[in-house]
Parts: structure tokens; sequence; C-alpha cells
């Protein structure tokens, strides 16, 4: 059975019940994949899990010193280590750290150790 969909400008024309469901199924789809359901997202940068620079840089400080290099400081809040942070650079002890740390991210963070 043909019904009557009405067309831009009062235009008429016949379409069937099953193209009229399936237009209206498609389009209803669309709509909800707009909408949020549950809690709102909150746009968080890719690389970091949506720390702060300063978040990261901590991690990092605290990976270094769980991993070698006791003294290794905590950066400002910019996110950035002070000069101090590679004094150690040559030991063994500050490459084994920074090799344990490096798959952490560190996008924005100043001068990390890798």
């Amino acid at each position: 059975m043909k019904e009557a969909i009405p067309r831009r400008r009062g235009v008429w024309r016949r379409v069937s019940r099953g193209r009229a469901l399936l237009s209206a199924v498609v389009i209803g789809g669309f709509m909800l994949a707009g909408c949020g359901h549950g809690s709102p997202q909150q746009h968080v940068p890719a690389n970091g899990g949506g720390q702060t620079p300063y978040e990261r840089a901590l991690t990092i400080a605290q990976c270094m010193r769980q991993n070698g290099d006791p003294s290794f400081p905590d950066p400002g809040s910019n996110g950035a280590f002070p000069a101090s942070a590679d004094k150690n650079k040559s030991s063994a002890s500050f490459q084994a750290a920074v090799r344990a740390c490096q798959g952490l991210p560190s996008s924005g963070v100043g001068n990390p150790p890798f």
C-alpha cells in the first residue's frame, strides 16, 4: 500500500510504507547516535589520559624514583623539571629508571628525562 509523503514546496509523491519506515529508522538512528547516554563525556587529550602536564610530569618523577633514581626531583607547577633532574644522567641507575619509565605519556612535559 502506498501512502502520500510530503516533499518540499508542497509536492507529494507516493512511497511504500516499508520505505517510509526504513527512512524513519535510519533518521532516528542518526539522531540517537548524536545524543549522549549516561554521564556527559568530557574532552580528554589522547596522549596523557586527560592529565595536565604537571600530573604527567609528576607521574614520571614518581616512576623515576621507584625505578632507580631516588633523588629525582618533582616537577614545577608548569610540568617542567628543574635543571638538576638530569644530574645523574650518566649513572646506571638513572638509565635503568629512564628505560622503565620511557613509555609514560610526556606530551606537554617540559624537559622529560627520556
